[in-house]
């Protein structure tokens, strides 16, 4: 695994990622992993079974590292919990949700269980919807939109609340070029003030846009 910096710009960076390992049974999945985040848009690169998907569920605190440890500003996220799940927005490559809920009630659920205030979950909602071209599907359930517009629900749902670290897990599998560049466009503004990541295995996808690529 290594860094490949595309800027020079020097922030602090908050989120560190240090001697990390993971195994399953007897694969290890990720070796001696160390690289640190900050502000910016990053690319997490790597073929499929690379340790893409694992390293953002390690990041997700979804599941625990079997060496190594992840610092954001500092402290173990294993101690800070459900202060550092507030934190966080993510979206797994493949994310659940009950079919029959409309596209609106499923924003609104997700919303609920980060215990977001009904204003502020109203608003966000409401937002979102906008930006991310679902606010005519809004009453549409979940099963009967496309899989495009699944996709980018799943990342209205970790966007919800403004999160001040961001998981995408292949995001953009659905979306034609038109929409990916419309997507990527969204996560640049936003990546000004928070940390975004994006998993890909497609070099073209981080070529021209990741602040940082982490190559697995």
């Amino acid at each position: 695994m290594k860094e490949i910096m595309n800027t020079d710009r020097t922030i602090q960076q908050p989120l560190r990622v240090e001697h990390l390992g993971k195994k399953y049974g007897t694969k290890a999945v990720l070796k001696d992993c160390s690289f640190s985040l900050s502000h910016g848009l990053h690319g997490f690169l790597g073929p499929n079974e690379a340790g893409k998907t694992t390293l953002l569920r390690l990041l997700a605190g979804v599941v625990k590292p079997d060496r190594g440890e992840i610092l954001y500003c500092g402290q173990s996220i294993g101690e800070m919990g459900a202060q550092y799940s507030r934190r966080l927005g993510y979206l797994p490559q493949n994310f659940g949700f009950y079919p029959d809920l409309t596209v609106e009630e499923y924003l609104y659920y997700i919303a609920s269980l980060k215990g977001l205030r009904p204003i502020v979950m109203k608003r966000d909602t409401r937002r979102l919807l906008e930006e991310y071209q679902l606010a005519e599907n809004k009453d549409s359930r979940m099963e009967d939109i496309s899989g495009g517009q699944q996709e980018r629900a799943g990342i209205i749902q970790a966007l919800l609340g403004s999160p001040e670290i961001l998981l995408l897990d292949e995001p953009f599998a659905s979306q034609d070029a038109t929409m990916r560049n419309i997507l990527l466009e969204r996560m640049r503004r936003y990546a000004e003030s928070h940390i975004v990541v994006i998993s890909t295995h497609l070099v073209e996808e981080v070529s021209g846009w990741a602040d940082k690529v982490v190559t697995l």
